[in-house]
């Protein structure tokens, strides 16, 4: 089975972004019965969403699970739902700064996470990491990925969803005041998450 893995770019006034190391290292490798695939998307409304739905027709993934980060928080949080909606006043890495515009004109309004959410939040929590679902991704470039891999999703029945990570100590560093993890808990931590979603397929 295929698992396709995304994280972003550097974006805003972020030096580094913290999914791609996480990404980089689990692509090509095999936890369980999932084969990694892991790709970079722009952090770009447009660009990353055509970027996303290409690989997905490319490699017609068994599962989805995208990775952002949220710098401020502190726990990993598995993202619930996903609105049809962009939205913001912070640009993309283009310039654009959408105001309430639909990613998909006259498609479903929301769409839930397929992944198991509150079993990723318990075996992260069994394993000692800080962990809580969150019932907002947004409305930036994170929330737009989340909603495209559930609109596929949604005909094939498979597991999609999106992650938030906190800022890793790079990233905490050059900011100044938030809170940063280690590189290998956070790899650690999506480790355990793909090995929920495989168990609870």
């Amino acid at each position: 089975m295929r698992l396709l893995l995304t994280g972003f770019e550097p974006f805003l006034d972020y030096e580094v972004n913290p999914t791609m190391p996480i990404v980089e290292a689990l692509n090509g490798t095999q936890i369980g019965e999932y084969d990694i695939i892991g790709r970079i998307l722009p952090v770009s409304f447009k660009e990353a969403q055509q970027a996303f739905v290409e690989l997905i027709e490319d490699i017609e993934p068994d599962s989805i699970i995208s990775l952002g980060v949220a710098v401020g928080r502190f726990h990993i949080t598995p993202e619930r739902v996903a609105i049809n909606m962009r939205d913001s006043n912070e640009p993309d890495n283009d310039g654009n700064t959408p105001q309430g515009e639909e990613i998909r004109d006259g498609e479903e309004p929301s769409y839930f996470s397929t992944l198991p959410v509150q079993e990723i939040v318990d075996a992260l929590k069994q394993a000692g990491y800080p962990a809580k679902v969150s019932n907002t991704a947004g409305t930036y470039v994170c929330n737009t990925i989340m909603y495209e891999g559930l609109h596929y999703a949604a005909a094939r029945q498979i597991p999609s969803g999106f992650i938030h990570i906190p800022a890793n100590f790079d990233l905490a560093i050059v900011l100044g005041n938030v809170p940063g993890w280690h590189d290998r808990d956070l790899l650690a931590t999506i480790q355990i998450a793909i090995e929920t979603v495989l168990k609870t397929r």
